[in-house]
């Protein structure tokens, strides 16, 4: 068997992964319950959180709607696959193929299509914000943070529920205005 049931009540299987079983439903709520860092912060972050604070940080550079909205939905595998920190990983050459393909599928039915460059910006701000999350949270700096002005982003310890709605919220909206302005 390689399906689980998700929050929605889908079959999911990881192996043969069909972009019509995946449910932003599903995905916000996973996300929103999930802990950042294996669950080795010193409360509870959720992914949600996470992928909330890249999106403010894609706001704050005033990218484009959709660059912000793959800021949003960059670790949306991780509500079918789990958060599994980049070192282990990188151990686990099946995991990254399952991941690549889930993500695949997902920024096809969301139509997620960006150039490489663009790409790049976005996990370029996931480590930004990775970095800020262990000087604000950890107490503990990976480096010099080029910029200090994260008063957009929000560290705080918050309700998953609040978390879960807030990120489908914006994900319908930016939804939205990307389809009532392509261009922007």
């Amino acid at each position: 068997m390689n399906y689980f049931l998700t929050y929605s009540g889908i079959k999911f299987d990881v192996v043969n992964i069909n972009a019509q079983d995946i449910e932003i439903k599903d995905i916000a709520h996973s996300l929103s319950l999930l802990c950042r860092g294996n669950g080795h912060y010193k409360y509870f972050y959720s992914v949600a959180q996470h992928c909330l604070n890249c999106y403010e940080e894609a706001k704050f550079r005033k990218l484009s709607l959709k660059l912000q909205l793959a800021c949003l939905m960059h670790d949306s595998s991780e509500a079918y696959l789990a958060d599994i920190i980049s070192d282990v990983k990188e151990i686990c050459p099946d995991y990254i193929v399952h991941e690549k393909n889930l993500l695949a599928a997902i920024n096809e039915k969301y139509n997620l299509k960006l150039l490489d460059s663009e790409w790049i910006t976005v996990f370029d701000i996931d480590k930004y914000i990775l970095k800020c999350e262990f000087q604000e949270i950890q107490k503990n700096p990976l480096g010099k943070i080029e910029s200090s002005n994260n008063c957009h982003l929000d560290f705080h310890l918050r309700d998953c529920r609040k978390i879960e709605r807030r990120f489908l919220k914006i994900f319908f909206l930016l939804q939205h205005l990307i389809q009532t302005k392509p261009h922007e």
